[in-house]
């Protein structure tokens, strides 16, 4: 079957979204050099090359050492604009994935975002928010359908005496069926209960079905 439109502009966006994983993708650029690197200067010393092929060896290292260089300025640089501990503000990642859905879907569609007042800060690393959030939306977002808006919504529970702090991220549209929202919550339960959250599936007050991301808040 034929990707649709609306198919197509949510896996694109998501792939957008998944540039917030820079700094780990960085770090694998930049193991990746050091292996060539290494590998090259091993055929140099095996080869025994003379010039003019030396000239051209010396060549290759120094811009293998210049990309590494790079590469782990631009890691120190995309950290330094971002925490990569553990916790993460749901709001704030939640309403970066809206804002990108609402700037690149057609005209006629809408992405609806309900979020909590307060940041939502649950006890997972943002990277793994991230990928949590692409991987539900994308086999979610497969049966959307055009005019019906999608929904994302973060709800924050304050810790009392008797439970525990939670936040509840739920995405859905009113096309989505059981069936797909429950494959949407095995996509991902295994590193949300890792987390020591849970996922599962609830039904709207128009009667569709939506995917309910539960993590442990930190307040």
């Amino acid at each position: 079957m034929a990707e649709s439109e609306v198919g197509r502009v949510l896996r694109e966006t998501s792939e957008q979204f998944l540039v917030g994983d820079a700094p780990v993708l960085v770090d694998e650029l930049t193991a990746a050099l050091l292996v060539v690197s290494a590998r090259a200067a091993r055929v140099r010393q095996h080869v025994g090359v003379k010039e003019p092929v030396l000239a051209e060896m010396r060549s290759l290292d120094e811009a293998f050492s210049r990309a590494v260089s790079l590469a782990r300025k631009l890691s120190a640089a995309i950290r330094a604009h971002r925490d990569s501990g553990s916790y993460v503000a749901a709001a704030t990642v939640v309403r970066e994935l809206g804002r990108q859905l609402t700037t690149s879907l057609p005209d006629r569609e809408v992405c609806s975002m309900r979020l909590s007042p307060d940041p939502a800060i649950v006890t997972m690393p943002a990277a793994e928010l991230r990928r949590v959030l692409v991987a539900v939306l994308r086999i979610a977002g497969e049966s959307v359908a055009r005019g019906r808006p999608l929904m994302l919504e973060v709800d924050a529970e304050r810790a009392t005496e008797t439970h525990d702090s939670v936040v509840r991220i739920v995405v859905g549209h009113e096309g989505l069926k059981q069936a797909t929202a429950v494959q949407a919550a095995d996509e991902v339960r295994q590193i949300v209960n890792a987390r020591g959250g849970s996922v599962g599936t609830r039904t709207t007050a128009g009667g569709a079905a939506a995917v309910v991301v539960s993590l442990p808040g930190v307040c």
